[in-house]
């Protein structure tokens, strides 16, 4: 099953590099807020030196914020060329590895992970069901997921589509923009218990320079951020 079009793959290696050094840049100033997120609300629920699959890991930066926190990281990602751009980096002592994904999840050993990283993943997938069942199944028994969804009440993101969407590609080739309702929804289907809402944010706004690390509500945040647990 090719549960992200192969028009969607050739998307994202096509732009692999285009955001590395901005995100870099961030990084490196603490303010990349995705990342920062992501990694707190890791660091809260899950034990230090567990074993994490960033699912769909792009050029890898939020699997390398991981590791460096004393996590196992294996960080995977449909488009070859964000896997090189994730080897690319300086990984020296952290313990991480990255591999492209082949088959979306169906050969997910079963539970092995403590926790898993799905960033900006969902909204592409054909059969996001079959993804989330697949991600409770890889997880150990009581193990997270933290997985961001594109917001569908966010009156910025219907700004955005409206004033970028003939340049953004991405929107294109989105599949499901939620509400935290479906996104909930979904989840439970999926066999996940306890749900948490870390918060919603804006990309678009992550790590200039004159601005603090920002983040907001569900009527403008582009993506939410939620931790569920098996």
């Amino acid at each position: 099953m090719a549960d992200i079009s192969p028009q969607t793959i050739e998307l994202f290696d096509k732009n692999a590099s285009k955001s590395v050094p901005h995100m870099d840049r961030t990084i490196s100033e603490g303010m990349y807020l995705r990342g920062n997120l992501f990694v707190a609300a890791l660091v809260q629920r899950c034990r230090t030196g567990a074993s994490v699959l960033d699912y769909g890991c792009g050029p890898g930066r939020i699997s390398r914020m991981v590791a460096r926190m004393g996590y196992a990281v294996h960080g995977m990602d449909p488009a070859p060329e964000r896997i090189r751009e994730a080897q690319r980096q300086d990984l020296d002592g952290l313990d991480v590895t990255f591999d492209v994904l082949h088959d979306f999840g169906g050969s997910l050993p079963s539970e092995t992970y403590g926790a898993v990283i799905c960033s900006s993943v969902i909204e592409f997938v054909e059969e996001p069901e079959v993804l989330l069942g697949n991600l409770h199944r890889t997880l150990t028994p009581g193990g997270v997921l933290l997985l961001s969804f594109a917001n569908r009440l966010s009156l910025y993101r219907a700004y955005a589509e409206c004033r970028f969407g003939r340049t953004a590609a991405h929107f294109s080739v989105q599949k499901n923009v939620w509400t935290p309702r479906q996104c909930r929804r979904a989840l439970r289907a999926a066999g996940f218990g306890e749900l948490t809402a870390a918060g919603y944010f804006e990309p678009q706004f992550l790590g200039k320079a004159d601005q603090r690390p920002w983040w907001s509500g569900c009527l403008v945040g582009t993506l939410g951020l939620v931790v569920a647990t098996r």
